[in-house]
């Protein structure tokens, strides 16, 4: 950087970079919305966790395709870390939401039958 007197501090991105926590916050702001608008339609405990970890695990999966972030060289598709813990949310958001509801069901189930 021209004139910069920081020493070691002193430099800039090779690639200029998207305003990722910018796109993040306009985002989780529009899942709040929803998961409160949800709030009291969703009478399954956990289903609306579910739904936020499904969603959410979406949001990062996609906010991770444009950040900066090292690789793992070694797997065949080369995801990054976060790619990973975002598909393992949506897996279990995916879970929480077809499990909950089924073992809601099938106790209700037992303790009317």
């Amino acid at each position: 950087m021209p004139n910069c007197n920081w020493g070691e501090y002193c430099f800039m991105l090779k690639d200029p970079v998207y305003p990722t926590p910018i796109y993040e916050t306009v985002v989780c702001l529009g899942l709040f919305l929803l998961l409160w608008g949800l709030r009291k339609r969703l009478k399954t405990p956990g289903v609306l966790f579910g739904l936020y970890l499904l969603v959410n695990g979406i949001e990062r999966f996609f906010i991770e395709k444009i950040r900066v972030n090292t690789k793992y060289e070694h797997l065949p598709f080369q995801p990054t870390q976060a790619e990973i813990i975002s598909s393992l949310l949506v897996l279990l958001g995916l879970f929480l939401m077809i499990y909950l509801p089924r073992r809601a069901a099938a106790k209700a189930n037992s303790l009317v039958g």
